[in-house]
């Protein structure tokens, strides 16, 4: 457990003094979730804590606070909440990283903003069309858990369940000859037939 650099008392006296001034909370939100003193209030979590106060702040908006807070500390320039919550994402991206290096990389897109803008204002709308040049996509959930081999794999299952399917439909052709015409089962045998050339040489090109 975290060292406490304030009582619980004083962060809750500062939240309810100041839920207007953006990076005051967050700092206090912070300091009550990262040094786990919601625990002194009888609670085992961050979210139960904050759920129980009437503050008026949901998970979201806390986070969004602690976010934005974190954000403002990594920069040598003042920001306003705004800009601090355009920047954000940079920080999610990088929460893995060491300080040090989650500090470069928001102090890296605040800096090209600030080039970007030129004489204007640096706006949020500024930071993010920066953000989004400068921080590489990320990719999605079915991006992350599907590689080339795997999305080979999951082709080929597909090709073989289809084959067994048109392998089953030229064996009841077969055994529907006589009442269903030769004509009419001579063309689906045919399709059929194709279809699994086809299905092959998929399965080739998915190994």
């Amino acid at each position: 457990m975290k060292e406490l650099t304030t009582t619980l008392a004083q962060d809750e006296q500062v939240i309810e003094k100041a839920r207007d001034t953006f990076f005051e909370v967050g700092q206090a939100l912070m300091r009550i979730r990262d040094e786990r003193k919601y625990e002194q209030a009888g609670f085992s979590g961050f979210v139960a804590y904050l759920e129980s106060k009437s503050w008026g702040l949901d998970r979201s908006r806390a986070y969004q606070m602690i976010e934005a807070s974190a954000v403002s500390n990594m920069l040598e320039t003042p920001v306003n909440a705004r800009q601090a919550q355009a920047l954000a994402p940079v920080l999610r991206q990088h929460k893995d990283s060491p300080p040090e290096v989650q500090a470069q990389a928001v102090t890296e897109v605040y800096e090209a903003a600030v080039v970007e803008a030129g004489d204007k204002p640096v706006t949020a709308r500024i930071i993010e069309a920066v953000r989004e040049k400068i921080m590489p996509k990320q990719p999605t959930k079915k991006e992350q858990s599907s590689t080339p081999g795997e999305n080979a794999k999951q082709l080929k299952e597909v090709y073989d369940e289809i084959d067994v399917l048109l392998k089953k439909i030229q064996a009841v052709t077969q055994d529907h000859l006589v009442t269903s015409g030769k004509a009419f089962v001579g063309r689906v045998d045919h399709r059929a037939a194709k279809a699994i050339v086809a299905l092959e040489q998929l399965r080739e090109w998915a190994k």
